[in-house]
């Protein structure tokens, strides 16, 4: 099997200032090829799975023992991580997006890895939205470099590891680039998390976040210039006992398909464990 992760191999979503000589050097920049030069694409927004009917729609979803599940073609498209269930309290527990072969065909595959726990996640591709940057980020490691900020939206392609109570998290933040006075997107974690993320040459619209049982309405798909997508960037807390987070389409009184970020806390016992999330949208 061809098979290639989305990506190149530090709680709170605030800047960071750093000189980025030494992760250059290091080869973290992305995959190493990838130019930094964004062009905003304009066309219309389509979604797989296409956006129809009345029901809540999820995206494709995989979980733990299930075969992989090839999405769309790669391609000219991107597919990013939306949602996130199951138990990941192990090193090897993991969710991914890759471009693997499938009957000829180069095509967005979701797919897992299982240690002891019981992983489970989302996803939602974008027709017509290529990736255009990407990169990957493990413990001990400089903040994984995505590329610059400006006109560019990051999203998780993999998430992994043990997401025990605490302060275990992922994240992509802007960083400060002092060598060119310019933000850039970086990947970074914590001690027992890894993950890889994937950019659009778009400019992100809003961060979505939830620290609390419940739901919030981020972004109607006809609003503005056209329909909008919406991606996972950030994760803090417990991942088991019942927890997931996702972003949903739903048809919002009627009117009008919306984006729904959603989150369901995960329990030890009867007590309720803290846990995270941020979305962030793009046209």
């Amino acid at each position: 099997m061809n098979r290639m992760l989305i990506g190149c191999a530090r709680a709170g979503r605030a800047g960071v200032v750093i000189s980025v000589a030494a992760t250059v050097a290091a080869g973290c920049l992305g995959n190493g090829q990838e130019p930094d030069d964004v062009e905003t694409t304009t066309s219309a927004l389509t979604f797989s799975p296409a956006q129809s009917g009345s029901a809540q729609q999820l995206g494709f979803s995989w979980s733990s023992g299930q075969a992989p599940v090839p999405m769309v073609p790669s391609a000219g498209n991107s597919c990013f991580l939306t949602g996130l269930f199951g138990t990941f309290n192990s090193a090897d527990d993991s969710v991914s997006i890759y471009n693997t072969i499938v009957n000829g065909v180069a095509m967005w595959v979701l797919d897992g890895t299982r240690g002891t726990g019981s992983p489970g996640g989302r996803a939602f591709c974008f027709i017509g939205r290529p990736v255009a940057f990407a990169g990957s980020w493990s413990p001990g490691s400089a903040p994984a470099l995505l590329g610059l900020a400006a006109g560019r939206a990051c999203f998780f392609t993999r998430v992994q590891g043990n997401f025990a109570p605490g302060n275990q998290s992922l994240r992509i933040v802007p960083i400060w680039d002092v060598n060119i006075s310019a933000w850039r997107w970086g990947l970074e974690g914590s001690d027992l998390t890894r993950a890889s993320a994937g950019c659009v040459n778009q400019d992100g619209i809003g961060d979505f976040g939830l620290n609390a049982q419940g739901s919030t309405l981020m972004t109607a798909l006809t609003a503005g210039n056209g329909p909008s997508g919406c991606a996972l960037d950030f994760i803090y807390g417990y991942l088991g006992g019942g927890a997931h987070v996702e972003a949903s389409v739903i048809d919002f009184r009627g009117v009008a398909k919306s984006w729904l970020a959603s989150e369901t806390q995960g329990t030890i016992g009867t007590v309720r464990q803290f846990l995270s999330v941020g979305f962030k949208c793009f046209p």
